[in-house]
């Protein structure tokens, strides 16, 4: 029974992650390094409660993820033979993503506390700050995919062969 509810909280916090990711995306402003100094200090600025909604969204987001992983990483090590190094890169992947959720929510939101007081350096060294956090978020979420997927295909693969490390259908986490 605690297996089927952890099933639940897995597939909940899965599609939490993606619908909060989504609505923290389509709130954000999406400025650039090479953007205007104008435009990114009047962003944040005049948006500045905008800009805190959505770091708070990529907390959650981080959070969610982090919650799917934790799920989903017993379900992928059942899957796998016994070196089991997919099922953790997917597990560290996801806690990786936390932390840089956190970073970029740091970042962000001490931007647009203090941007109208920043000099123009303060501010291009910080967007630069936020957009290579950004590059490492979305290098580590592509990681963390890629080392899920390969952990259910060589599950998969291994248990047609007659292995004995089953696969992600024979685990059968009932979700509902």
């Amino acid at each position: 029974m605690i297996d089927r509810r952890w099933d639940r909280v897995t597939a909940v916090a899965g599609i939490a992650a993606i619908v909060l990711l989504v609505a923290a995306l389509a709130n954000w402003g999406n400025l650039y390094y090479s953007d205007p100094l104008s435009a990114i200090t009047g962003y944040y600025v005049t948006q500045q409660t905008r800009a805190f909604v959505s770091q708070f969204l990529f907390l959650l987001f981080g959070v969610a993820i982090f919650t799917f992983g934790a799920g989903l990483y017993p379900i992928l090590r059942r899957a796998e033979s016994e070196a089991h190094v997919l099922s953790t890169m997917f597990f560290a992947g996801t806690a990786m993503t936390l932390v840089w959720m956190m970073l970029f929510a740091s970042i962000n939101s001490g931007l647009a506390a203090v941007a109208g007081q920043s000099s123009p350096g303060e501010i291009k060294l910080t967007l630069a700050m936020e957009g290579y956090v950004d590059l490492l978020t979305f290098l580590v979420i592509g990681i963390t995919v890629a080392a899920a997927s390969l952990a259910m295909l060589l599950g998969a693969s291994v248990s047609s062969l007659g292995g004995s490390a089953g696969s992600v259908c024979s685990a059968e986490p009932s979700i509902w």
